[in-house]
């Protein structure tokens, strides 16, 4: 029998593919996980909701149509450069509670 990676590959598989149920349940893992992270008392209102929209809006929002570059697929809110642009404080905060969820889904 040929080994499967649990590590989810960069981009999603053709549907019909091997690995295409794999990814799909591990994406789905990731979802409910997330999920569970979202309810949390000692956050603002008790939820995470808001600031991990906030950080999703702010990360897509580094885009640069001329260059290709940023995004969320460019992860650019990871780095100094972009996470510590004033109109992106406090969002250091939002990657901090989802920092478990990427150690345990690399």
């Amino acid at each position: 029998a040929t080994a499967v990676s649990k590590v989810a590959p960069a981009t999603a598989p053709a549907s019909g593919s091997p690995y295409a149920e794999l990814a799909d349940a591990y994406f789905a893992d990731i979802r409910r996980e997330l999920a569970l992270l979202m309810d949390n008392p000692s956050w603002d209102d008790g939820s995470l909701a808001p600031v991990l929209i906030r950080l999703a809006w702010h990360s897509s929002g580094t885009y640069d149509k001329a260059s290709g570059t940023g995004g969320s697929n460019g992860a650019g809110m990871r780095f100094d450069a972009e996470a510590s642009d004033c109109e992106n404080a406090g969002l250091h905060t939002a990657r901090a509670f989802l920092e478990p969820v990427k150690r345990k889904f690399p």
